[in-house]
């Protein structure tokens, strides 16, 4: 965030309120996952961590990851097509005009893409924690931080704030994959292409919605908030035709609880 801040001032009047409007709300949205995986995750990584159980670390920390992705695709692809409206909605008032909102929310569009990966970046750290390492998740991030500096020099004159954008999404993405294959090699166990496949499959399911929500809205272009959960429920939808298996248990739980 401060190297962000640092680059937006040499960027013009404005430029460092954008920058931080759209770092401030990234951060709101962000805060509600870590909650959850404070609240909830965090504890039990600890946990299994201490007993040196290998096997079933290397099974919860896959499920983790699996809720991570299956909850922040359409998370992330429902807040980039309506940024505007989310910006407008939080922001547009007194001296925020329209061309603040426009702003705001092209460079949060893009920042909102590190948000899967800040996630899966701080549950790998706990693993290290966890065990009592925490010089390699310094080391990681002081990487990751010159590699936001060089790509944040090189891009910001000539793509202003998306630039700087872009080279935190980046320096987030090394981060997140760089922590996730060393905790891979410490537990001596191939979660990569199991979670890949999650992640795929996901996507996909995030690409039908997403068009589907182009529709939606071309139909009820005033009712954007409301349009989110028929949106998620294609999403969900499009979960059980690939059998996730998580949404199958939702399923399962429902007929339960409804029987």
């Amino acid at each position: 965030g401060f190297l962000g801040i640092y680059f937006a001032s040499e960027l013009g009047v404005g430029a460092i309120s954008v920058f931080a409007y759209s770092n401030k709300l990234n951060m709101i949205f962000l805060s509600v996952f870590l909650v959850f995986l404070t609240a909830s995750l965090f504890p039990r990584i600890a946990a299994v961590s201490a007993r040196g159980d290998q096997d079933e670390l290397r099974r919860y920390l896959a499920g983790c990851i699996r809720i991570i992705v299956i909850f922040s695709i359409p998370g992330v692809v429902y807040m980039s097509f309506y940024s505007m409206e989310i910006v407008g909605l939080l922001f547009q008032r007194g001296n925020f005009m329209n061309d603040d909102v426009i702003k705001v929310a092209s460079v949060f569009s893009v920042a909102l893409l590190a948000l899967p990966f800040c996630l899966v970046r701080d549950i790998m750290n706990r693993v290290f924690f966890s065990y009592g390492n925490t010089l390699t998740p310094v080391l990681l991030s002081l990487a990751a931080l010159f590699i936001n500096f060089s790509l944040s020099y090189t891009l910001y004159q000539g793509y202003g704030l998306i630039g700087l954008a872009v080279s935190a999404v980046v320096s987030t993405t090394f981060n997140s994959l760089a922590v996730f294959f060393l905790v891979q090699r410490k537990i001596k166990f191939d979660l990569f292409f199991p979670c890949l496949r999650i992640l795929g499959l996901c996507s996909i399911c995030g690409v039908i919605a997403y068009f589907s929500l182009r529709w939606l809205h071309g139909v009820l272009p005033g009712y954007w908030l409301i349009l989110f959960f028929p949106f998620f429920l294609v999403y969900f939808i499009c979960l059980l035709m690939f059998r996730i298996k998580e949404a199958q248990l939702v399923i399962a739980l429902l007929r339960r609880l409804l029987v």
